[in-house]
């Protein structure tokens, strides 16, 4: 399975041509700035590897250490911009979670399209995104 790799800063993101699952691993502070660049690699490889199909976000945090206010709202803002959107996370604090449930709270009253969900560990977020392509896709195809 081939892997694209982006680094900025102490993050990192990847996307496994396999699944279509673009795997972000923060480290430190998330800012505004890094989640700009960062989502637009995304949808840079969103769009060579699955036009047209769910966008699936694997996001490791096991090393994030916060988010700014300014990456709260560039979340909330740049996912009103895409399709039907998949995001498991794991490893994050329960602090982290609060945050991030109030940010992807407010997305979702713009975009009912992003589904968030909080896994043990990266295998069952994994599979459980692999689960979600495969129902998204049966039910495009009718």
């Amino acid at each position: 399975m081939a892997e694209k790799r982006f680094r900025l800063s102490a993050h990192e993101m990847w996307l496994d041509d396999g699944t279509g699952i673009v795997h972000y691993m923060y480290s430190g502070i998330l800012t505004g700035p890094d989640m700009a660049e960062m989502f637009a690699m995304s949808v840079k490889w969103h769009e060579e590897v699955n036009p047209g199909g769910p966008w699936l976000y694997l996001i490791d945090n096991r090393k994030l250490k916060g988010v700014r206010g300014d990456a709260r709202k560039d979340i909330a803002k740049l996912t009103q911009t895409i399709g039907d959107c998949y995001t498991a996370i794991y490893g994050a604090s329960f602090a982290l979670r609060v945050v991030l449930n109030l940010v992807f709270k407010a997305a979702s009253l713009v975009t009912s399209r992003v589904v968030l969900r909080y896994a043990a560990n990266e295998s069952e977020a994994r599979e459980w995104l692999i689960a979600c392509r495969r129902a998204h896709i049966a039910r495009a195809a009718g």
